[in-house]
């Protein structure tokens, strides 16, 4: 079969490779494994341009030829990918970070949203600092199974302020989405607060942060003047800062400014927020005109 494939001319046998690979680029692991040019040729910089899906449901010891075929010409920088999108098991993150490596410009990427466990979410801000992309306008980083979990800013303090300063810190003139909702909000409003992000419209992060009065009473125009046209906020909340949370819904002279409020827990927010506190909230803020809690919403 495979000396079959080999007699075909070469645009035919990249254009059989396009329909193996309209799925997932995973499903050309297989032929990764067939033979020495079918290794080299899955890692031909056609395969990765544009758009790149990586959806791994299982795991394949295939997936690993497929990394190999990569990381040998790891050295020639020719990926022009424009959107990375992935649904990865934590054996298939290291296929990333090869993409993340080979790309043959910094400006290359676009769009990325990775779905992945939460544990493997460190690795990936590590390598997006090492591999900073400097014109994305959408990256999104979260947990499919997990909306509730926030990264400890204690255990990893270096790890994500160098994410911030070599890889977001890049975007801030073209971001328009940002979907990090286990990223701890308290480093951006404390190591980064002259940042700017003018174009982002949608922002979805863990609400971290001291609860000292002097601390919150600046922390939400720290955050306003950092995102000054955001229209839809999304906070991954636990109970230990509803202060900091229901600071924000007591401060008038912040609005009008976000046009809806969401609220994202491991457990039911309801435990914490009433709906008439929500309801009286609502009534005040400028502008605001939804607040979304757990499965409970209150809308004008």
């Amino acid at each position: 079969m495979t000396s079959t494939l080999l007699q075909l001319p070469f645009e035919l046998q990249l254009l059989i490779l396009e329909n193996i690979k309209s799925d997932s680029h995973l499903d050309l692991a297989p032929l990764a494994q067939a033979c020495k040019y079918y290794s080299s040729l899955v890692s031909d910089r056609f395969n990765w341009n544009k758009t790149v899906t990586i959806l791994h449901e299982k795991v394949d010891r295939s997936h690993g030829y497929l990394i190999h075929a990569l990381n040998k010409t790891r050295h020639v920088k020719s990926f022009q990918t424009r959107q990375l999108q992935s649904m990865t098991h934590p054996s298939s993150i290291g296929l990333l970070f090869s993409i993340l490596e080979k790309q043959h410009s910094p400006s290359n990427l676009e769009d990325i949203k990775i779905y992945a466990p939460a544990n493997c979410h460190i690795k990936l801000y590590d390598n997006l600092a090492y591999y900073p992309q400097t014109s994305l306008f959408h990256l999104s980083i979260r947990d499919s199974m997990n909306d509730g979990y926030i990264m400890s800013s204690e255990s990893y303090h270096m790890r994500l302020l160098q994410f911030l300063e070599r890889c977001l810190s890049q975007s801030q003139q073209t971001l328009i989405t940002l979907d990090l909702p286990s990223f701890p909000l308290n480093l951006l409003i404390t190591h980064c607060n002259d940042y700017c992000f003018p174009q982002v419209k949608t922002l979805n992060i863990g609400l971290v942060g001291c609860q000292e009065p002097e601390y919150i009473s600046r922390f939400w125009s720290v955050l306003k003047a950092m995102f000054p046209h955001l229209k839809e906020l999304t906070l991954t909340l636990d109970e230990h800062h509803i202060v900091l949370f229901k600071s924000l819904l007591s401060n008038t002279s912040l609005f009008p400014w976000i046009k809806t409020l969401s609220v994202q827990d491991a457990e039911s927010p309801k435990k914490y927020l009433s709906k008439d506190e929500l309801r009286s909230s609502l009534l005040q803020l400028n502008g605001l005109s939804r607040i979304t809690a757990g499965w409970d919403m209150i809308a004008l």
